[in-house]
């Protein structure tokens, strides 16, 4: 029973600690993005710097939108392109990786100015 306990308690720590880098890389989204290069999608620094132009106040929901329901064409390089709805993920999953994404913007424009 002792061993249960502590296996369930692991597994939590393991689904609820996750950081956004590792959400990233256990779905799919570095199948297509990059952190800094741009490839078949927009690289993370660069959707950062869209929304957070598009809505200085509010840049997540736009993100947090397009990861939970996909989307198409949003980028000017990118118009053919589909980003597909990611459902499997928890919304705590989305925040994490939003959050993860825009601070790694504002890290890198704070020591790239």
């Amino acid at each position: 029973m002792k061993k249960i306990v502590l296996l369930m308690l692991l597994l939590g720590v393991v689904v609820y600690g996750s950081t956004g880098e590792e959400i990233a890389k256990k779905s799919d989204c570095l199948h297509c993005h990059a952190m800094d290069k741009r490839s078949i999608a927009p690289a993370f620094l660069g959707i950062a710097r869209h929304n957070i132009r598009l809505n200085p106040k509010d840049p997540r929901s736009k993100m947090i939108h397009v990861i939970k329901y996909g989307s198409h064409g949003e980028y000017r390089h990118y118009k053919s392109k589909t980003m597909p709805p990611h459902p499997n993920l928890s919304d705590k999953e989305i925040n994490t990786l939003v959050s993860w994404i825009l601070d790694s913007y504002k890290d890198y424009m704070a020591h790239n100015q």
